[in-house]
């Protein structure tokens, strides 16, 4: 499923644990694995998780510390290979991208410790081993540890308080589980599922959008047409009652293919008689406010005036940290013959270089030039503040943080 947000999560422990056997009991019939060299295994699967689905790519990283599976990982999300690719054109793929170097690190979402009850140095080596590996590596990451109860006597076995004890120090998801047991197995990761979107919730950075412009241009059908069309997602968006406010969570793949860190988008309708903006006030500091698209109307000519004449020098005085752009909307009737009031294309493009903004049509009826419009803002967003941070590490001969600067 195309729409399917992609989850990465890695599992490492000792041999012999189940970490094989977690992997085919949860991918199942009707998911994918693909075996490599060095006890690496790969498993995909698809599941609907809250309003949206999740694709879990999930990777055994055998026994060492080796980083081949995080290649795997990087493999799958820049190529998107899915069930449809042979084992040969994985493994293809595997070593075009290990001999460009990519980092290796970027898109685990979650990492899984896996150790086994009847093996108590298999518990031990988490501790020695294991953990300091995925905390200094994988910072951001969820973390998780699981002990896998088999049906078996022995002499020895891991104390299960001391490992909830361990689990509760570190903060970890702590689970015990038969590996055989396919629904405990599925509800592992479900649980996993849902720490990740509450880490996503309150990791991502947020990107705050006004919209501005006289009433009845289509501020908010542009916010509800930008949210629509991203309806399918693993954080469902959703408007507020008032249809002011809504919140979208999308991934963005740059020009090389990588995909963004998540990013919550905040974006707001200010009401047309609102100049001083007083109600947004209410709700958010406006020096947050990153991006304030001017909307007019292409049929009314006089949406256009009042963006030159009025929203823009409000905009430009109230909004110190933002920068602008415009949405002609409802380019749907661009080939009207009957519209008399029809904005002049010369106008507001001479406008547009003049004040260096950049112009987007749209049509929020249709979805026409909506996703353009974001994704464009997204980048920006995203780029800016590398740019502004490389630069001043260049002259300053260290690196320091920056916000976002238009």
């Amino acid at each position: 499923m195309e729409d399917a947000i992609p989850l990465n999560i890695i599992l490492v422990g000792e041999e012999r644990v189940g970490k094989s056997t977690l992997i085919r009991n949860f991918v199942g019939d009707k998911g994918n694995i693909v075996q490599t060299k060095n006890a690496v295994s790969f498993g995909s699967k698809v599941m609907s998780i809250n309003d949206g689905y999740a694709r879990f790519n999930v990777i055994n990283n055998g026994s060492t510390t080796t980083f081949e599976s995080q290649i795997l990982v990087i493999a799958n999300r820049q190529y998107n290979i899915t069930e449809n690719n042979s084992s040969t054109e994985f493994e293809s793929k595997i070593e075009e991208i290990a001999n460009k170097q990519i980092p290796k690190f970027n898109y685990l979402d979650a990492i899984v410790m896996v150790c086994d009850k009847t093996n108590p140095d298999s518990f031990t080596s988490l501790d020695k081993k294991w953990e300091g590996f995925v905390r200094g590596l994988h910072p951001k990451s969820i973390k998780a540890i699981v002990m896998t109860k088999k049906k078996a006597k022995v002499k020895k076995e891991v104390d299960e308080q001391v490992f909830d004890a361990y689990g509760k120090e570190f903060g970890y998801l702590t689970e015990k589980l038969d590996p055989e047991d396919t629904n405990a197995v599925n509800k592992l990761f479900k649980k996993i599922a849902k720490k990740i979107e509450k880490n996503i919730k309150s990791n991502a950075k947020k990107l705050n959008i006004v919209l501005v412009g006289e009433g009845k241009v289509g501020k908010k059908t542009i916010i509800k047409s930008f949210l629509g069309g991203y309806s399918n997602q693993f954080l469902a968006p959703k408007l507020n009652e008032l249809g002011d406010i809504g919140f979208a969570y999308k991934e963005f793949k740059d020009p090389n293919g990588n995909i963004y860190d998540a990013l919550k988008i905040s974006i707001y309708s200010n009401p047309s008689a609102d100049e001083k903006f007083s109600a947004l006030k209410k709700i958010i500091k406006l020096e947050d406010i990153n991006v304030v698209i001017l909307v007019c109307d292409l049929s009314s000519k006089k949406s256009f005036s009042k963006i030159k004449d009025k929203w823009y020098k409000k905009v430009k005085s109230n909004f110190t940290n933002a920068y602008m752009v415009i949405a002609e909307n409802k380019s749907d009737l661009y080939n009207n013959e009957d519209l008399k009031e029809k904005i002049d294309d010369e106008k507001i493009e001479k406008f547009a270089d003049e004040k260096n903004i950049l112009l987007y049509q749209c049509s929020a009826q249709n979805y026409d030039g909506i996703e353009l419009i974001f994704k464009e803002i997204v980048e920006k967003f995203i780029e800016e503040p590398k740019k502004n941070k490389a630069t001043k590490e260049k002259e300053s001969g260290f690196g320091w943080g920056c916000g976002f600067c238009a």
